[in-house]
């Protein structure tokens, strides 16, 4: 018998700030400049001008934090992602192997190729990281999580928006290792992961300098026991270039992510019978009249998300791109047949009530929502 996985995770934790200057921004962001050569010639600056903040922490988290950190935070579907990765880990470390060559698979007649690589498991875990640092030391409340667009998460600090992108990888021998540097923030993430998120930044700085864009980077080196290395990294500009924009507009990653949510709030107040007009596209007379009432719900809902989305002036400039925003997904808007969310929402709903509500069960143990 096998021993039992640990118990616990080992992270060790850094924090480092890239002021990205004026000189970067209008160089790097501009269409004209090659954007591989842009990547390139950011990396090199960023892991040069880079500055920890704070010192490196070392943390334990309980392997059932994480399981049920899974159920809030990936976009991915996944029962348990510790548990496929120590399944690929013993595929690729050569203790398990395929049953099927015959009694002489010993002398090397046949040759076994290591299972793939769990890509989705190693994405999955790294948006866990990002989603239990972010909350910790950014803010507490996701404002917008963004689904298979840039960034992963959106929170509020104050009257500034944090976007951020969470990236994970193995310190196995992949493709991107061969380019960590030996010290500082290039031993920590991959040269290709880092250089793309500093141009993503660039990008949006110079869309909105208000904003801040933050890399959340999961190395994990080893799995049997799990240790990780999360490195967070703050893109920022220089204070007289973040303050020069006095007609501040959300930005439309907010836009989008605020109607979204004020949408799937507008639908629990639905009948059944006026969902099923949404589960095509075809334009009826009734299901425009659905959409209408979709959108006059909606409304309540974004301003009292919007109440907490950031500076009040851009709240106030913004309000019509959400108007129209809301309307533009509602003409979208389908139903899946499977009813997509009931089992949690339905728990949700009992535990507005008091109750402590079953979201699934993990092998033995058993994963509760209740009303805080």
């Amino acid at each position: 018998m096998s021993p039992l996985p640990s118990a616990h995770l080992t992270v060790d934790f850094e924090h480092w700030r890239v002021e990205l200057h004026d000189e970067w921004l209008t160089r790097f962001g501009s269409p004209h400049f090659e954007p591989s050569r842009a990547r390139s010639e950011l990396l090199t600056r960023v892991v040069r001008h880079g500055v920890q903040q704070g010192g490196r922490h070392t943390l334990r988290f309980d392997r059932a934090q994480i399981i049920v950190a899974n159920e809030v935070f990936p976009e991915a579907a996944m029962a348990d992602p510790l548990a496929d990765l120590e399944v690929w880990n013993e595929w690729s470390s050569g203790v398990r192997a395929f049953p099927y060559p015959g009694r002489f698979s010993r002398l090397g007649l046949v040759t076994q190729e290591g299972k793939t690589s769990a890509t989705s498991s190693v994405g999955v875990l790294g948006e866990i990281m990002a989603g239990l640092f972010a909350q910790a030391g950014i803010s507490p409340t996701v404002l917008v999580r963004v689904v298979r667009r840039w960034p992963d998460f959106i929170y509020t600090i104050g009257d500034r928006y944090a976007f951020v992108e969470a990236k994970a990888f193995t310190m196995r021998s992949e493709p991107g290792n061969e380019h960590l540097i030996p010290n500082g923030l290039g031993s920590r993430v991959q040269a290709p992961l880092l250089s793309e998120c500093a141009h993503q930044a660039v990008l949006q700085l110079n869309a909105d300098p208000a904003i801040s864009v933050w890399g959340a980077f999961t190395a994990i080196r080893r799995i049997d026991p799990f240790e990780l290395s999360v490195t967070f990294v703050e893109f920022d500009c220089g204070e007289h270039r973040r303050y020069s924009r006095l007609d501040r507009t959300l930005p439309q990653a907010v836009i989008t992510g605020v109607a979204q949510r004020a949408l799937s709030m507008a639908a629990t107040r639905l009948a059944p019978q006026q969902l099923q007009q949404l589960q095509t596209l075809r334009r009826t007379n009734l299901r425009e009249e659905v959409e209408r009432q979709l959108v006059t719900l909606a409304q309540p809902f974004a301003d009292s998300v919007l109440f907490e989305a950031g500076p009040q002036s851009a709240v106030d400039r913004s309000r019509g791109d959400v108007r129209d925003e809301i309307a533009h997904l509602a003409r979208l808007a389908t139903v899946p047949e499977q009813d997509e969310g009931r089992q949690f929402f339905a728990a949700r709903a009992l535990a507005a009530q008091g109750q402590a509500a079953l979201v699934r069960a993990v092998g033995n143990d058993l994963i509760q929502v209740v009303d805080l």
